[in-house]
C-alpha cells in the first residue's frame, strides 16, 4: 500500500500505479492466509429475501409493479413458479460471481477478510483446501470448553481482538510437539495485539520482539493509518501439549478471562 502511494507521484495519478502481485506460495504470505482463516468466523451465503426476488424478477422482466402482487396469496400459480425459478437463478448467479461480489454472513468487519482469502485457500486457484474457508477451518476445528462449547472470545469494542483456540492435529489426541497440539490464534487493533507478544514470525523463523521490530512495526501501522487505512495484527501461539492437554481436555477460560 505505501509503495502504491508512492508510485501515483505528485500529481497522485493512480493509472501509474503497478498491481500489486502475490505469490500464495511464499511461507509468510500463506501463513498471514491461514490466519485470516482461523480467526474469522464469517462465511459465504445467499438466501434472498421475497421481496429481493420479486424487485429482481420485476427488474429483469420490466414489469410494472401491480404485476406481481407482494402478498404470496395472491400470486397465481403459475407466478410463484417463476418467482421460484427467479430465486435459484439468483442463487446460482451468486455462486458463480467473483469472490469480492458475494455476499458474507456474520461479522461485518470480517468481510473484506474472507473475500480475499477465499480463493488462495482453495485448491482451484493453487491452495491446499478444495473448500476454501471451510476447508481450513475443518481442517483445524476450534475445541470445545465446558458445556460442549467452542473456545471463542468474540470481538466487542472494549477489548478489540477475537480469538480462537483451535486443534492443529485432531488426529493424534497425545501430542508431544506443539505443532500437533492446540494453537490459540488473535487478530484485532494492533495496539491490543502486540502488546501480548514477545516474539515476531521473520525470515522464516520467530525471534524476539525487540525494540528494532516495535519501532518497525509502529511506523508500518502509523503510515497506514495517516492514509486512512485500517490496520489489523494477527498473532498466534502454540501451546505446550505437557500443560495444555488434548486428553483430558484443558479447560481454557474463554468467560471471565
Amino acid at each position: 500500500m505505501i509503495q502504491k502511494e508512492k508510485d501515483k507521484k505528485d500529481d497522485g495519478d493512480v493509472k501509474k500505479v503497478k498491481d500489486i502481485s502475490y505469490d500464495p506460495n511464499e511461507f509468510h504470505f500463506k501463513t498471514l492466509v491461514q490466519s485470516i482463516g482461523l480467526t474469522t468466523t464469517s462465511y459465504f451465503s445467499y438466501n434472498p429475501t421475497e421481496d429481493s426476488v420479486r424487485g429482481g424478477y420485476i427488474k429483469k422482466f420490466k414489469l410494472k409493479d401491480s404485476d406481481v402482487p407482494e402478498e404470496t396469496d395472491k400470486q397465481s400459480a403459475s407466478l410463484q413458479v417463476k418467482l421460484a425459478d427467479h430465486k435459484t437463478q439468483m442463487i446460482k448467479d451468486e455462486n458463480n460471481a467473483y469472490f469480492i461480489k458475494r455476499n458474507v454472513e456474520g461479522d461485518a468487519s470480517e468481510t473484506g477478510l474472507v473475500k480475499f482469502a477465499m480463493p488462495i485457500l482453495m485448491t482451484k486457484y493453487g491452495g491446499d483446501y478444495e473448500d476454501g474457508l471451510d476447508g481450513v477451518r475443518a481442517a483445524f476445528p476450534v475445541v470445545k470448553v465446558g458445556n460442549n462449547q467452542d473456545a471463542i472470545i468474540p470481538f466487542n469494542s472494549a477489548i478489540k481482538f477475537n480469538a480462537l483456540i483451535r486443534d492443529m492435529n485432531t488426529s493424534v489426541r497425545k501430542p508431544t510437539t506443539k505443532e500437533d497440539n492446540i494453537t490459540m490464534f488473535m487478530k484485532g487493533a494492533p495496539e491490543r495485539v502486540l502488546e501480548r507478544c514477545q516474539t515476531i514470525l521473520t525470515g522464516g523463523k520467530v525471534e524476539r520482539y525487540g525494540k528494532a521490530q516495535q519501532y518497525s512495526v509502529k511506523a508500518a501501522n502509523d503510515r497506514f493509518g495517516l492514509m486512512g487505512e485500517r490496520v489489523l495484527a494477527f498473532a498466534r501461539v502454540q501451546l505446550d501439549p505437557t500443560i495444555f492437554t488434548k486428553e483430558p481436555a484443558y479447560q481454557f477460560d474463554v468467560f471471565t478471562w
